[in-house]
């Protein structure tokens, strides 16, 4: 019996211990337009993905409206991609220069992920170009 005890304690301390240590990194994706032109604030979708797979998909939202989404990624080292989708005439389509906007809404890189949180921030500037920071 006092065996049985040992051994389940034992089991359910080294369970805990093995599962006390983060395998996931909390990654805030933020991203806004500037240099918006009056009549041209389109209704957009960010989709995410994550080593190519799809990862999150914002509900749309006019691209004026600053965005902030938070997704679960595992340790190490992954490519990511954030791509702006506007709607124009009913259909969504690619934000970028071959389908005639101002800039490609477009994000790749690849990043190794250590820490417990990183933000993705993101800045579509109409005027200028896009920029990005992950910290």
């Amino acid at each position: 019996m006092k065996r049985a005890l040992l051994f389940s304690i034992m089991l359910l301390l080294s369970a805990h211990l093995g599962f006390s240590k983060e395998k996931t990194v909390k990654l805030t994706v933020v991203y806004e337009f500037k240099g918006i032109e009056e009549g041209f604030d389109h209704l957009s979708i960010g989709k995410l993905q994550i080593d190519g797979a799809n990862k999150y998909e914002t509900t749309p939202h006019l691209q004026s409206a600053k965005q902030q989404f938070t997704v679960d990624v595992a340790k190490g080292l992954h490519d990511i991609k954030l791509d702006l989708y506007a709607q124009w005439e009913g259909e969504y389509e690619l934000h970028s220069i071959d389908n005639g906007y101002s800039v490609d809404c477009i994000v790749q890189t690849a990043y190794e992920f250590k820490k417990k949180a990183v933000q993705l921030k993101v800045v579509f500037d109409l005027d200028n170009d896009m920029s990005f920071s992950i910290e």
